[in-house]
């Protein structure tokens, strides 16, 4: 039963990500236009990886579903066995959990501050509201979930991944700007130049803090747990 509810849960993370992505990316054109089109956004970034780790997920429960336990559906010695689960597992815990809740509650906290700065008021009416949530707000809802549901010992060293993709995506922000003359972020042309660097270093302190809030989670939901059956016996 166990298999069939992480399956599904899987499932319906893939479909809702999945049909956010097609329809960001082939139904509203808006933002393909300028260099680099909405590859240059986070939000775009997050969406593609969050659909790329419920897909794999998906496939990792299809494919190892004769590897549960009776006893223990989530062991973690059975979600280690191949190199899939691992691959998932290091997506999940380094790079789709941390980014998922600093591409979200970055974009309400800046928005509920000054909505023209991140998300003009115009975009109302070119972006469905659905659209709009399914791209900022389902993400950290679903990788929330997915820490409850489904057990995944964190890597040694998983904290890298995340530091390596903030820095790619930041190298990939000053290309933009050099580019262009302008920032991906409207903020960021009102900055002085010692503030965008503040703000590109908090970038890293946040997303390896979100890392290590869903480590903590994973010991508050599994870990703790496991330790309490064990004592029970």
């Amino acid at each position: 039963m166990a298999k069939v509810l992480v399956t599904l849960f899987h499932l319906l993370c893939f479909l809702i990500t999945g049909f956010g992505l097609y329809y960001d990316t082939f139904v509203v054109t808006y933002g393909w236009s300028v260099y680099a089109g909405k590859v240059r956004y986070a939000t775009y970034w997050d969406i593609v990886l969050q659909t790329i780790y419920f897909g794999l997920a998906l496939v990792s429960d299809i494919y190892n579903r004769n590897d549960f336990d009776k006893n223990n559906a989530f062991s973690n010695e059975l979600y280690s066995k191949t190199k899939l689960k691992r691959l998932v597992r290091y997506i999940s815990c380094g790079m789709a959990f941390p980014l998922g809740n600093f591409v979200c509650l970055s974009f309400w906290i800046i928005f509920f501050f000054h909505r023209e700065l991140i998300y003009p008021s115009y975009l109302d009416d070119i972006i469905p509201w659905w659209l709009n949530h399914i791209l900022h707000s389902v993400p950290i809802v679903l990788q929330w979930l997915d820490k409850f549901f489904y057990n995944q010992t964190y890597p040694k060293n998983g904290v890298i991944g995340i530091l390596a993709l903030t820095g790619c995506y930041q190298v990939w922000m000053v290309w933009i700007a050099h580019r262009t003359r302008t920032w991906i972020y409207p903020f960021l042309d009102y900055l002085p130049i010692w503030y965008r660097i503040l703000f590109l270093a908090c970038m890293w302190g946040c997303l390896a803090g979100f890392y290590f809030v869903g480590e903590f989670l994973h010991y508050i939901f599994w870990t703790r747990k496991s330790r309490k059956n064990v004592k029970l016996y």
